[in-house]
């Protein structure tokens, strides 16, 4: 079985980096973030997709990216079932990230336009050029 997703969107608001302390006594890091994702075809419209982001993951996306940005999330999707005051019960689906990529125009604005590039534990590949321009896309 295979619990992998892959996201490109924007992001609906800034970041905001919270510190919790882990099972081990450790302080860590999450960064939970949304991403709008259109849907294309008779269904139009956009879904809006919760993520979390943890430890070196967490710093970065809540250092680099901002409310309007493009990102691209790989990760699993999570689900957990509360118990809410009234009794009943609710599910939320949440998409962890293990791969966080800058779409389009670098954070800094001062890379050429339509350049990606791809960061993964912190650490930056080679930019490469998009196979597709951003005007030929659906959304």
């Amino acid at each position: 079985m295979v619990n992998n997703v892959v996201l490109v969107g924007r992001l609906t608001a800034d970041i905001e980096l919270r510190s919790y302390t882990r099972k081990d006594g450790e302080q860590s890091f999450v960064a939970p973030f949304t991403v709008a994702v259109n849907r294309i075809g008779k269904d139009a419209g956009a879904d809006f997709i919760n993520c979390s982001a943890f430890g070196k993951n967490a710093e970065f996306v809540a250092k680099y990216f901002h409310k309007g940005d493009w990102i691209a999330v790989q990760g699993s999707i999570t689900t957990n079932t509360k118990t809410l005051d009234d009794g009943s019960k609710r599910t939320y689906t949440n998409v962890s990230a293990n791969l966080v990529d800058f779409c389009g125009n670098k954070p800094n604005n001062t890379g050429a336009e339509g350049t990606i590039s791809t960061y993964h534990n912190n650490k930056k590949s080679a930019d490469v050029e998009p196979t597709v321009q951003e005007d030929e896309l659906p959304w």
